[in-house]
């Protein structure tokens, strides 16, 4: 995602501490639960790929108010397509 006239440098996360490259483990038996079922991961897919068209039909503004209200535009309907998995009301 690009914003008209709008430049970012990149960061780097500094953490306390030294850097250790063991990761924590998990208790032996710790089951690997998946955290969306294979017809909500498709629907987030759709979702994100729909917002990703919506998303490239805004680069042809130049103007930033413009480009707002069409990013706000996909925004909403992402949150609308994907609202079922990601803001269940009955889980």
């Amino acid at each position: 995602m690009s914003i008209p006239g709008f430049r970012a440098e990149a960061s780097v996360r500094r953490s306390a501490g030294c850097y250790t490259s063991r990761a924590p483990r998990a208790a032996a038996d710790d089951r690997i639960v998946p955290m969306w079922t294979e017809e909500e991961r498709q629907l987030l897919i759709m979702c994100g790929q729909r917002y990703d068209s919506c998303e490239s039909e805004c680069a042809v503004f130049t103007e930033y108010p413009q480009w707002q209200d069409c990013n706000i535009a996909c925004n909403q309907q992402y949150d609308e397509c994907a609202a079922p998995v990601l803001w269940p009301s009955n889980r």
